[in-house]
């Protein structure tokens, strides 16, 4: 059974966007590294790409006024800043980040598995 005390969850920071924005952690190696299977639903080279490229988004973007970015990103919730993310689409109507939005949502999955978990051994 999977717990928050599993070293998996090491790895969820990176979804907070005050790390995202920060690119904590500069790489998505230790993701990829502890979950081999994203090699089979994405290009992790273009994922890492996608990671380091997606902070290039302006600030404004994500209704943050420039001036208050590193106090805003702090207070941003995960969900509206990925999902924001996610909506950048490429000049072809192409998403521009799907590989890194396989990786995200597999760690945003993580609290959910947990939760239904816990629920069942209640059963």
């Amino acid at each position: 059974m999977l717990s928050f005390a599993d070293d998996v969850f090491r790895t969820l920071p990176l979804v907070k966007p005050k790390n995202a924005r920060k690119l904590g952690p500069p790489s998505l190696s230790s993701l990829l590294k502890k979950f081999p299977v994203l090699y089979d639903h994405c290009n992790a080279d273009m994922a890492e790409k996608e990671w380091r490229s997606h902070v290039n988004l302006p600030n404004d973007y994500f209704y943050v006024l420039s001036s208050h970015s590193n106090f805003e990103f702090y207070n941003t919730d995960a969900e509206f800043y990925w999902n924001r993310v996610f909506a950048v689409k490429l000049p072809n109507g192409e998403p521009q980040f799907p590989n890194l939005k396989i990786c995200i949502c597999l760690l945003l999955s993580f609290p959910l598995a947990i939760h239904l978990q816990r629920v069942s051994s209640v059963l």
